[in-house]
C-alpha cells in the first residue's frame, strides 16, 4: 500500500485555506530575537514587568517597556522567505489568516500584508488615564511608534496621550490585558 505524501508542501498544495501559526521563530532569520533563548529578549527584560497591571502602575516599568520596543522596532529588520511564503499565499487568496504573538510587524509589512489591518504593532495607542482589571479605557488616540520614539528623543521618559493625557502603550496585546475584538474573533 502507498504511503501518503504528508509533507508540509504537499498539504500546502492540496490546501485551498491555510491558516498560520508563528512565533518568534519565525522572525529569528530576520534578526529579530527570541523571548526565551541563550541571549533572548527575557534574559534583559524581566518578563514579570511586561503585565499591563504592572505597566500601568509603574513609570519605571513603562520606561523599560520603550527599551524593549526600540530594541524590537528600531532594527532594520526584513521580511524573511518564511514572511515572504505566508504573503504569497495571501495573495493567491488561500491564506485566511496568520495566529501569531510577534510584535515585530514584519507579517504587515507593505506589499507583505499577511493579516488583519486591525492588528497594529507598530502603533502606539492610549489607554486612558486609569485602566483597570486590564481593560484600555483610552480616548481613541493612535499614532505610529515613531511618534513616541520622538516624545522619548526630546526627553520625554514617558510620553502621554496628547487627546487626553493618558497612558500610552504600544498597541499590543500585554499579559494579563483583555484581548481586543480582533484577537477574541480569531478564537472563534
Amino acid at each position: 500500500m502507498p504511503v501518503a505524501d504528508s509533507s508540509l508542501s504537499t498539504l500546502l498544495r492540496r490546501s485551498s485555506r491555510v491558516v498560520a501559526f508563528t512565533g518568534a521563530g519565525i522572525s529569528t532569520e530576520s534578526g529579530i530575537p527570541d523571548f526565551r533563548s541563550p541571549g533572548g529578549v527575557w534574559t534583559r527584560y524581566d518578563p514579570r514587568d511586561f503585565t499591563f497591571d504592572r505597566y500601568v502602575e509603574s513609570a519605571e516599568v513603562r520606561a523599560n517597556s520603550w527599551a524593549m520596543r526600540r530594541e524590537f522596532l528600531g532594527r532594520q529588520a526584513i521580511p524573511n522567505p518564511a514572511h515572504d511564503a505566508l504573503a504569497r499565499l495571501a495573495g493567491a487568496g488561500r491564506l485566511v489568516g496568520v495566529i501569531t504573538q510577534n510584535i515585530d510587524g514584519l507579517h504587515q509589512w507593505p506589499g507583505r500584508r499577511t493579516w488583519s489591518r486591525s492588528m497594529a504593532p507598530r502603533e502606539v495607542m492610549c489607554i486612558g488615564p486609569a485602566p483597570s482589571l486590564g481593560t484600555p479605557d483610552g480616548c481613541g488616540f493612535s499614532a505610529p511608534y515613531t511618534w513616541a520614539f520622538t516624545r522619548l528623543d526630546a526627553g520625554d521618559p514617558d510620553p502621554a496621550c496628547p487627546g487626553c493625557g493618558g497612558l500610552l502603550k504600544s498597541a499590543t496585546v500585554s499579559f494579563g490585558q483583555v484581548l481586543f475584538p480582533a484577537v477574541d474573533r480569531a478564537l472563534a
